[in-house]
């Protein structure tokens, strides 16, 4: 056999072991990542359950009324967030998602805000005269108010530009969730770099999906 003909049948067959290395390492990081993915939730919801004891009882006959897209894991995981850390001021942002933000508003105590150009007010209304039962706290527009925590369901604004407007106004030891199920990689990769270059505590783990937290974190 050529010298020339066995290297280049040799570079194949190593092509070939180093591609189905990599596909077998990959296919073993998927099944791997679902796994612990499965294992967080039920840890997550084992927790929920030891510090709330109406855990998943959600006010689902609103879904009737508004439609919703958030899994209902996420809503409680954001729910408990606040109990955990007792917030009292908080903004919801929840375009589209009036089912999330009403659940919020009816486990969790103390102020609530809504921003006015991410909140359809007149929909969120008509339904609590309808249904009042299910709306027993009062919720205010958002006017510039320091803050405990701002929850973000869905939004128009980016993640840059959440950081940004929100995270100045929070107060010490308040936090920003943000729910990423509609932002690409490339932004959070982004708004990451940005809170690593000044230093900001952030964490991304997951509930059901995967949520981004940004804490004003106050060293003692």
């Amino acid at each position: 056999m050529d010298w020339k003909l066995s290297l280049g049948i040799s570079a194949v067959v190593v092509l070939f072991i180093g591609v189905s290395i990599f596909v077998g390492i990959y296919i073993w990081t998927k099944k791997y990542t679902k796994k612990f993915i499965e294992k967080t939730q039920r840890e997550n919801i084992e927790q929920l359950k030891s510090i709330r004891n109406d855990m998943g009882i959600l006010p689902f006959e609103l879904e009737n009324n508004f439609k919703n897209k958030i899994n209902p894991y996420d809503i409680e995981g954001v729910i408990n967030t606040i109990f955990l850390n007792n917030y009292k001021t908080k903004l919801i942002i929840a375009k589209d998602e009036e089912f999330s933000f009403a659940c919020v508003s009816l486990k969790t105590k103390d102020q609530i805000y809504y921003e006015l150009k991410e909140f359809n007010f007149e929909k969120y209304n008509q339904v609590r005269f309808e249904k009042p039962e299910y709306f027993p706290n009062e919720i205010l527009p958002y006017n510039g108010q320091n803050l405990d925590f701002v929850g973000v369901f869905r939004s128009n604004y980016g993640l840059e530009e959440i950081f940004e407007k929100y995270y100045s106004i929070l107060n010490p030891n308040g936090m920003i969730m943000v729910l990423l199920k509609n932002y690409s990689k490339r932004s959070l990769n982004t708004i990451i770099q940005t809170l690593k270059s000044k230093n900001i505590n952030y964490e991304v783990s997951y509930i059901s999906s995967k949520f981004l937290f940004i804490s004003k974190k106050i060293e003692i």
